[in-house]
């Protein structure tokens, strides 16, 4: 389930900065809302896990996060 902030569950495509960890520093991604959420960042993520949070910045506020729930092997770049 995705808590949507800044943002709500129509975006499209909407550049972000994300994190999956809250040490690692902010990665540039597409975020698309709709039924089924996608975080998709423009370089890969290693050790993305289902279970891990994922959270997308728009400058200073959260513009949404939520639970990793696909494969790993399909989230080098998608989240």
């Amino acid at each position: 389930e995705v808590v949507w902030g800044a943002l709500d569950y129509t975006c499209v495509g909407v550049r972000v900065d994300a994190k999956i960890r809250y040490n690692m520093a902010p990665q540039r991604a597409r975020l698309y809302g709709g039924v089924s959420p996608r975080l998709v960042f423009d370089e890969p993520v290693r050790a993305v896990t289902p279970g891990q949070m994922a959270v997308a910045y728009r400058g200073m506020s959260v513009a949404a996060g939520g639970v990793i729930v696909d494969d790993a092997r399909e989230m080098s770049q998608v989240a």
